[in-house]
Formats: structure tokens, C-alpha cells, sequence
């Protein structure tokens, strides 16, 4: 995959899943408003009924058609089955109770704080129904952040292994060929395309000055060689020159730089000595070793270099 669309599928990713947050967001708020909205209004209604009943016959003269008249808008928004037992109660006791029947008002003002009851009960339900729809998008939401969050470590340990890692060693190894190491190279690995022909361009760049300088150098083919050999062993790994110079490590090595006993494998790989415990060397033909934890070039000490 080439730099281009690694680059614009990461972001793409996550600009696409911050959307998807929005859109979540804005659809839980839509749905709880209207809903919230409709209950408090129905109920309501039937609590300012309530209230004007209530007001009609606290008056000296109660008014008769006030009364009768917030009874019928009580009547006409029926929101619970409850309602209409209380509203049925309240019709027959109004004519007593507006006439002063004292048995009849009673039954009356309690219907009418039953009826109040329940529309408030109505409310409260509506109000619990909020807070839980509200309290479940809030963990949607969260849900939603740690994805994008997650998403976006993804996308940046991709990104680091893929570019920054591979431009930091054409960086390492430019520096050290400026230093004095004519024989640095750079070290193979995944990469984008535009990286791996900067990487192939540098090697072939960096062979020509050094068969200019008049430098030895190993065949092209040996030299690649000996880098496919390195990035395929599994555990850390080393090419030490025959003069003790360090050429090439693999990326087990670079994710291992404090592997245990590696100095001594090194300082074996120079003298040619018995490397200690836990790995193994190998010599080369015409000087250098490569030296790797385990015994994995001891198993493979019968193919071709």
C-alpha cells in the first residue's frame, strides 16, 4: 500500500467514526425531546384543568361554567385509563358540589387530587424514561469515544512502524554514513512503496560512492543475502564485519536493544569466540559473523549464505 492511501485511509477512519458520533448524538436528542415534550404537554393540559375546577369551586358562588367547562377539556385529553373513573366521579358529584352539597364536594376535591396524582405520576415516569434514555446515550457516546480513541492508537502505531520508524532509520543511517561508516546501510522492513524505492535508492546511491572511494564491499547478491537472513530469523540478530564493525541488526534486535547477553554475543562475533549461553554465531566466508538468540543458526548452518 502506498504512503498516499495509508495516510487517507487512517484519517479517513477516523474522521468517518467522528461523524458517525455526531450523528448518534443528534439522533438520541431528537428522540428524547419530541417524546418528553408530547407527555409534559398532554399532561399538563390535564393538570391546569384540574386546577381551574379546583378554583371554581373555591369561589363563594362557584362558577358552574367554568367548572364544567375545564371538566370537559379534562375529558377530552385522557392520557391514562386511570383518568376516567376520577373524571366519571367528578361528573356526578358536580352538580351537588357546585349547589354546596357538602358529602358531594368531598367526593369531588378528592377525585380531583386523584385525578392531579395521576398526570403528575404520568410526568415522573416521563421524566424517568428521559433520565434513562439520557444516561444510555451518554454511554453510547462514551462507547463511541473509546473507539475513536482506540481507533486512533491504531492508526498512529501503524503510521509509526510503517513511516516514522523507516524515515528515522534512512535518518540513522545517513548520519552514520556521514560519520565515517561507508558500510551503513539501510535495514529492511515493512514500509510503504515510496519508502522502499527511497530505501533502494539510498543502498544504490551509498554502493556507488563507496565503489568510487574504492571501498570493498560485498556482491550485491550476497549483501542482500545476508539482510533477508537477518530480517528472517526471529529472535535478535547481528552481521559484524570482519574488521568488528557492527553492519546490520534486524527489527527484533531494534525492538530488543537491551537483550541479555548481546554485548558478549558481539564481543564473540569480533574475536570469533564461542558465543555465551542463549545464542549462537556463525562465521561468514571471507571474515564477519552473524551472531542470533537461540540456536537458529545452528540449525541452519547447512544452507547457503
Amino acid at each position: 500500500m502506498n504512503l498516499t492511501t495509508e495516510a487517507r485511509l487512517g484519517v479517513g477512519l477516523l474522521i468517518a467514526l467522528q461523524v458517525l458520533l455526531c450523528f448518534v448524538s443528534i439522533g438520541l436528542l431528537a428522540r428524547m425531546g419530541p417524546a418528553v415534550d408530547e407527555v409534559l404537554r398532554e399532561n399538563d393540559d390535564s393538570t391546569v384543568a384540574v386546577e381551574e375546577m379546583l378554583g371554581a369551586l373555591a369561589q363563594p358562588q362557584p362558577d358552574g361554567a367554568a367548572f364544567r367547562a375545564a371538566l370537559a377539556r379534562a375529558r377530552a385529553n385522557v392520557t391514562d385509563p386511570a383518568e376516567s373513573p376520577l373524571l366519571d366521579e367528578i361528573e356526578r358529584g358536580a352538580g351537588g358540589a357546585l349547589a354546596g352539597d357538602g358529602a358531594a364536594r368531598t367526593a369531588v376535591l378528592r377525585a380531583l387530587g386523584g385525578l392531579s396524582a395521576v398526570n403528575r405520576g404520568l410526568m415522573e415516569a416521563a421524566a424517568a424514561r428521559a433520565r434513562v434514555q439520557g444516561r444510555a446515550g451518554a454511554w453510547v457516546a462514551v462507547a463511541a469515544g473509546l473507539s475513536s480513541f482506540w481507533l486512533g492508537v491504531l492508526v498512529y502505531r501503524r503510521q509509526r512502524s510503517r513511516f516514522i520508524e523507516p524515515v528515522l532509520d534512512l535518518d540513522a543511517a545517513l548520519v552514520q554514513v556521514r560519520a565515517g561508516d561507508r558500510r551503513r546501510r539501510c535495514h529492511t522492513g515493512p514500509a510503504p512503496v515510496e519508502l522502499l524505492r527511497v530505501r533502494q535508492n539510498l543502498d544504490w546511491m551509498l554502493d556507488q560512492a563507496q565503489e568510487q572511494a574504492g571501498v570493498s564491499t560485498p556482491a550485491p547478491s550476497a549483501h542482500e543475502a545476508l539482510l533477508a537472513l537477518l530480517d528472517a530469523l526471529p529472535g535478535p540478530a547481528a552481521w559484524v564485519d570482519a574488521d568488528g564493525t557492527l553492519r546490520a541488526v534486524n527489527q527484533a534486535l531494534l525492538d530488543q536493544p537491551g537483550a541479555a547477553g548481546l554485548e558478549a554475543a558481539l564481543a564473540s562475533a569480533r574475536g570469533r569466540e564461542a558465543p555465551p549461553e542463549g545464542w549462537s554465531l556463525r562465521p561468514l566466508p571471507g571474515g564477519g559473523a552473524l551472531v542470533a538468540a537461540g540456536t537458529v543458526l545452528q540449525e541452519a548452518s547447512s544452507s547457503p549464505v
